[in-house]
């Protein structure tokens, strides 16, 4: 006898999809198969609540209301590959390359490939490029095909995990995600020449310039704290931590969370 106020379409009561309702809007199953749908949504948002980011996202995959993301240097003949890898290690059935490049397309919009000028250059990856160039068959290219497509799925994971612990420290709070890099040394020292070069004369080769170290601590969710450091002082494994752990950074940090 029990009867739900929501409407069939709604979005929490799949019922009506699946053909659980009555004519009138009453449930017209018995009470175990009630059950055993409500234990399945159940399982299915929190699966959902499980999944990273990227992996949400496919589940409405709108290219055009994708975020933009950076994939490793290459281009779109060795995504290709890539694909012919998956479908050759899931046993499909691929797609031929006019299809692929057509799908390409659309989804040109949130995806692009990392620029040599803004990133550094991953040594697996040029290594299985340039293995997979000078291979001597056909099954030595395609073997190594399959590690440079594990190897992406690697680093594709890894980003799934940061961006997915960026989002909790952003919202829920639960988790602190933060990012600490230090400036180029060369960049910030005293007294500055004009294109960051020193002038070819041994008047300029002899004047003692002072070198800091500046560190950015990136809390997300939280702030922006940045650090500068005395000449002379390591700026190695000691001082990432040192910062990490300093009792302003982390009362801070509290005090927002409070």
């Amino acid at each position: 006898g029990m009867k739900f106020t929501e409407k069939p379409g709604s979005d929490f009561l799949v019922l009506a999809a699946t053909g659980l309702y009555g004519a009138r809007g009453r449930i017209k199953v018995s009470t175990r198969e009630l059950f055993l749908v409500v234990v399945d949504l159940l399982q299915k948002l929190v699966d959902q609540r499980l999944m990273g980011p990227s992996a949400q996202m496919c589940l409405n995959a709108d290219p055009s209301k994708l975020p933009l993301r950076e994939l490793p240097h290459g281009s779109w003949a060795n995504l290709f590959l890539m694909y012919l890898a998956f479908c050759r290690m899931s046993k499909e059935e691929p797609a031929g390359r006019t299809y692929f490049y057509e799908a390409a397309v659309e989804w040109k919009g949130c995806m692009r490939f990392h620029k040599k000028s803004t990133h550094q250059l991953c040594s697996t990856c040029s290594k299985l490029k340039a293995a997979i160039e000078s291979a001597k068959d056909f099954q030595e290219s395609i073997n190594l095909q399959d590690e440079l497509l594990a190897h992406y799925t690697s680093q594709w994971r890894d980003r799934e995990i940061y961006w997915l612990c960026r989002q909790r420290s952003r919202s829920v709070g639960d988790v602190l995600c933060c990012i600490i890099d230090s400036y180029d040394k060369a960049k910030i020292m005293l007294p500055a020449y004009p294109q960051k070069r020193t002038p070819k004369s041994q008047v300029y080769e002899v004047i003692r310039r002072t070198s800091l170290t500046l560190t950015t601590c990136i809390c997300h969710g939280y702030g922006v704290y940045m650090f500068l450091g005395e000449e002379g002082m390591p700026s190695g494994a000691n001082w990432i931590l040192e910062i990490a752990a300093r009792s302003d950074l982390v009362q801070s940090i509290l005090a927002l969370r409070s």
